[in-house]
């Protein structure tokens, strides 16, 4: 285990890592010049550059990249020096031979704003090191990172820069690849006399998920003692909006304020799914607004599409009633719905 402070000025970054003395003597081999199986400082004076090519190769730093970890420029590695730490301060860590700290200055063709870290210290012979990465910011905000094998490399961007368009695209897929929700919409769409009205019903809904995701997100509400409760409930709207539409078909009221009641209930589901890809962000307002529009963006296309089927569809010349749907597939749909909420309910309960 090794461990390391990167700190942030301008264009440039400063790392002091301190690791064990036996990591160092594993992968430069013969530093140990009088074999006492011991590093004393003329030993490591004479390999010293050796000692600084390695951390240089093996801790990268990257500057400029976006959120799928691309683009960007290598940051050049200049090593400073690599001493022997007092070994008597390191007996409580477990440093059996004493460590040594290495000094490196990083440096970026501009203004660094963020931050890909890449450590792959030592995995040729101590597979399971790992390094705790503390990385201080100009503004003086720190942030810590464990970097192993499994997950060597971590991106830091205290501006949340490209946050907006990673959360509008993770709204919208998360949106076309929930089913549960599109269950609720097609529920809400075989309801529905116009695309209008629908597409009031489906504002409603989102403005009130987005109040309840909201308040989950920035840890005003906890759903983690009652997550199973709120999925549970989710399936039960499903189901609700779904029987009411097949017990009354003819029954065109608006249906706004049940919209508005259950997206509550679902902005507490979403807050579980976005909870985890929000620890990383210092600002969640931007990510919490792009993600709420990405799902509308998702409910819209899917609600107009539908439609637009729908309107295509023949119907019988007797049928005369407005509904986007005809009556026949109004009540076969919510059927379909009402079993598939119901699936859901007894899964989740």
């Amino acid at each position: 285990m090794s461990s390391s402070t990167l700190v942030v000025r301008g264009r440039e970054a400063e790392l002091t890592l301190r690791c064990q003395v036996q990591s160092v003597m594993e992968v430069v081999k013969g530093i140990d010049a009088d074999g006492d199986t011991r590093l004393d400082p003329k030993e490591l004076s004479a390999r010293e550059a050796e000692v600084l090519a390695y951390v240089g190769e093996h801790y990268r730093l990257r500057s400029g990249t976006d959120r799928d970890q691309k683009g960007g420029v290598q940051m050049a590695a200049h090593g400073v020096s690599a001493v022997l730490a007092d070994p008597d301060g390191e007996a409580e860590a477990g440093l059996r031979l004493g460590a040594v700290d290495v000094h490196m200055r990083y440096e970026a063709p501009t203004e660094i704003s963020d931050l890909l870290i890449e450590m792959r210290l030592f995995l040729e012979t101590s597979p399971d090191h790992v390094d705790v990465t503390t990385l201080v910011w100009p503004d003086g905000e720190r942030e810590t990172h464990a970097l192993r094998a499994a997950s060597p490399v971590v991106r830091c961007d205290p501006s949340s820069h490209g946050a907006f368009a990673a959360f509008l695209r993770l709204g919208f897929e998360h949106i076309l690849g929930g089913w549960d929700h599109i269950a609720f919409l097609v529920a809400l769409l075989l309801a529905s006399r116009r695309v209008s009205s629908l597409l009031l019903v489906v504002t409603a809904f989102t403005l009130a998920h987005s109040v309840t995701l909201a308040l989950a997100a920035l840890d005003v509400v906890n759903t983690g003692r009652f997550g199973g409760v709120v999925e549970a409930t989710i399936a039960l709207s499903i189901a609700y909006v779904a029987a009411e539409t097949m017990v009354l078909p003819r029954d065109g009221r608006g249906r706004w304020p049940e919209a508005f009641v259950f997206g509550l209930v679902h902005g507490l589901g979403f807050a579980g799914f976005l909870g985890e890809a929000l620890l990383a962000e210092r600002s969640k307002l931007v990510p919490l607004f792009a993600f709420n529009l990405g799902v509308e963006a998702g409910q819209v296309l899917i609600v107009t599409s539908l439609a637009l089927v729908l309107a295509l569809m023949p119907r019988p010349a007797r049928e005369t009633e407005p509904f986007l749907a005809p009556i026949w597939l109004r009540r076969a749909g919510s059927a379909v719905v009402l079993v598939l909420g119901l699936y859901w309910f007894f899964q989740r309960i």
